[in-house]
This record gives C-alpha cells, sequence and structure tokens, in this order.
C-alpha cells in the first residue's frame, strides 16, 4: 500500500462474522430454552427457530454479504479488495454514492466482479446526518472526474 492510498472503509468483522455467530448462539438459546421447560411444543421450538433463521438469512444476504472487505482512496480512482480480489475503480466510473444504514453504496457504470453496487462499511464514527464524511468528501471529486471524461 502506498501513502497515496487512504483507507476509506470501516472493518467488516462485525457484519461478515460476528452476525452469523449471534444467530447461531441466539438459535442453540431458543432450542435450550424450548428443552429446558417442558411445557413448550417442540413445534413451537422448531417454528421459532425456523422463523429466526429465515429473518437472519435474508437480512444477512441483503444487506452484509455482498459488502466487500475494503476500499481505498487513491485519488482519482478507488482500490475495492475483496476475499483476495482487487478492482480498481475509476472515480469516472461512479454513477451514484450513498449512505445507508452505515453502509457506504456506490453505483459504478461497468460491472465488476463485485456487482454494479459496491456496498462497504462506513467508518466507524456516530453519524446522525444523512451524509457521512466519505461521501462528502468523494462526490466533488466524483462529479469532477465525470465532466472531465
Amino acid at each position: 500500500m502506498t501513502n497515496d492510498m487512504k483507507k476509506i472503509s470501516g472493518n467488516t468483522f462485525l457484519y461478515k462474522k460476528a452476525y452469523p455467530a449471534i444467530f447461531i448462539i441466539a438459535a442453540a438459546g431458543i432450542v435450550y430454552i424450548g428443552l429446558k421447560d417442558m411445557n413448550v411444543s417442540p413445534f413451537v421450538i422448531v417454528g421459532a427457530m425456523v422463523l429466526n433463521a429465515i429473518v437472519f438469512f435474508t437480512l444477512y444476504r441483503q444487506f452484509f454479504l455482498p459488502m466487500v472487505d475494503t476500499v481505498y482512496d487513491c485519488g482519482d480512482s478507488l482500490l475495492v479488495k475483496n476475499s483476495g480480489q482487487d478492482v480498481r475503480v475509476p472515480l469516472s466510473d461512479v454513477v451514484n454514492l450513498s449512505f445507508q444504514h452505515s453502509v457506504i453504496v456506490l453505483d459504478v457504470r461497468t460491472d465488476t466482479p463485485f456487482g454494479k453496487k459496491i456496498k462497504f462499511a462506513a467508518p466507524n464514527q456516530h453519524i446522525v446526518s444523512t451524509e457521512h464524511p466519505v461521501i462528502v468528501e468523494l462526490l466533488p471529486r466524483i462529479d469532477q472526474a465525470r465532466g472531465s471524461k
């Protein structure tokens, strides 16, 4: 990593590793509580586990699974890294940049190995507004890059 690269993504450990572990512990807790209290029907236990699994995996697949590991700002482009794969996205290819629930979504013009929507965790900053500092800093540069193309 050179000096002109600045990491603009947050840590994905919580989203990709901790949440699945929390789900497994919650499912085990449901089974334990259900078996401990014999007044509960096994069908209720299984039903609660199935409902828990459906909700978790739907949310996980939609919000957390497509997140890339890291994103670096390289000046005129963004370097996106995920599972050992690197893709350089020129700022001029960025169509839109948005902030949704601690996730920054980057819409790109051309398809990448990560798709046309690249999602990454926002750096941990307690943001109350709808605009994250990363977006505020990148948007003018993206507009300038698109204008010079």
